[in-house]
């Protein structure tokens, strides 16, 4: 896990995004899909549910419970919080 997140701040870093806050435990490094001009990281939802399900085995209810927890938390994190983006159907 810690490699997979030293490349997802290589990248960032790469492309100008120094000290990006993103999530680390777990890194979501699937569901990331970029950065905002302000500099926060943009995060699937979907995503992060599909990673939670493969490569964490768990539940769905549990996978949804775990991404709610994450939004309510970042709403106390600032501004500098990454973002969980919600995608139109």
């Amino acid at each position: 896990m810690e490699k997979e997140t030293r490349t997802i701040d290589q990248k960032l870093t790469e492309n100008g995004f120094d000290g990006v806050v993103i999530f680390t435990e777990p890194d979501f490094a699937s569901a990331l899909i970029g950065v905002t001009s302000e500099g926060r990281a943009v995060y699937d939802s979907v995503r992060m549910l599909e990673y939670l399900r493969t490569e964490k085995n768990v539940t769905d209810d549990a996978a949804v419970d775990w991404v709610l927890h994450i939004m309510q938390e970042l709403t106390a994190a600032g501004p500098g919080a990454p973002i969980i983006m919600h995608p139109l159907e």
